[in-house]
């Protein structure tokens, strides 16, 4: 495994999953969310490999697609990724808002310039 996806928030999905033995499966495109991934040292190299186009002074550079794919989606199909089949923890209302809880919390340690995917 390279990331774990811990909860998705597709409630249909969790129910087809409810009956599955194993605690993680491959990922699934539809299995989408956010809230809650661990991606070890090798997954985050093979990430920054994939869509790092360098520096620009102080700044990293990404490449990114332009067309609109959700960052979920970049993230979880890059590399070799894992959901829970059931949730390993409940969100609480003061943090469903997701991306939020990130930016309140860590302090950048580069600035990060995305710029769009041209191959």
């Amino acid at each position: 495994w390279r990331i774990i996806q811990l909860i998705t928030l597709h409630p249909h999905l969790l129910r087809q999953m409810s009956s599955i033995r194993d605690l993680f499966v491959p990922w699934l495109p539809h299995s989408y969310s956010s809230a809650g991934y661990v991606i070890n040292r090798a997954g985050m190299k093979q990430l920054l490999g994939q869509y790092s186009a360098g520096q620009h002074g102080e700044s990293l550079v990404f490449r990114l697609p332009d067309n609109g794919v959700p960052p979920f989606f970049l993230l979880f199909n890059s590399t070799q990724t894992f959901v829970a089949t059931r949730p390993l923890f409940t969100l609480s209302s003061s943090v469903s808002g997701a991306a939020g809880v990130q930016e309140a919390t860590l302090a950048p340690r580069r600035s990060v310039q995305l710029v769009p995917y041209r191959s």
